[in-house]
């Protein structure tokens, strides 16, 4: 597959993406509604039992404010269109987390796979710090500090979470993307 490089603006659009898609629990309510089709938030609590009643209300109003449901009458929640394109970047991230968590053997459902690689490219400076990896190579901390443009306790909180969930190594003083 060939090596695809996206630009500054198109990285910020990334980090964004994933910021709406990132919380917890939506790749499964987008999966359930998109299977079950219009939903209230007892019906999503029937269909996904380890969500209360209080965080399916919460998660299914998230999901509304992000754009990602519709609400076709009071309390019925829907997957709206830009929900529905979310699909196809799910399955890139199952795929992804299938191919490079270490957890190959083990069932995981999909949802799972996904909600765990959003949790891992998500937070300040994560796809900064990887689109600037990916462009230049492997950077010694300063210049990686400086084109991340986080302070600095949080620039190494994010190289080392980075490091922790396998997306970065560091190699002598310089860090480079993680490949298997």
């Amino acid at each position: 597959m060939p090596e695809t490089r996206i630009s500054v603006h198109n990285a910020a659009l990334v980090s964004k993406a994933i910021d709406r898609l990132a919380p917890r629990w939506t790749t499964w309510t987008l999966q359930t509604i998109t299977q079950h089709g219009q939903m209230t938030p007892t019906k999503l609590t029937a269909a996904l039992p380890w969500l209360t009643a209080a965080n399916s209300s919460h998660v299914l109003r998230r999901m509304h404010t992000n754009g990602l449901l519709d609400r076709p009458g009071f309390g019925v929640y829907e997957v709206a269109p830009s929900g529905r394109y979310a699909h196809s970047v799910h399955r890139t991230l199952a795929s992804w987390h299938r191919t490079h968590s270490g957890a190959g053997g083990l069932a995981v459902a999909e949802a799972e796979r996904t909600e765990d690689t959003l949790r891992r490219l998500r937070g300040d400076g994560a796809v900064v710090i990887l689109h600037t990896l990916s462009q230049h190579g492997p950077l010694q901390h300063g210049v990686l500090h400086k084109a991340s443009g986080l302070a600095s306790s949080s620039f190494y909180n994010r190289l080392h979470q980075l490091q922790q969930d396998q997306l970065l190594t560091r190699t002598g003083s310089s860090f480079r993307p993680h490949t298997p």
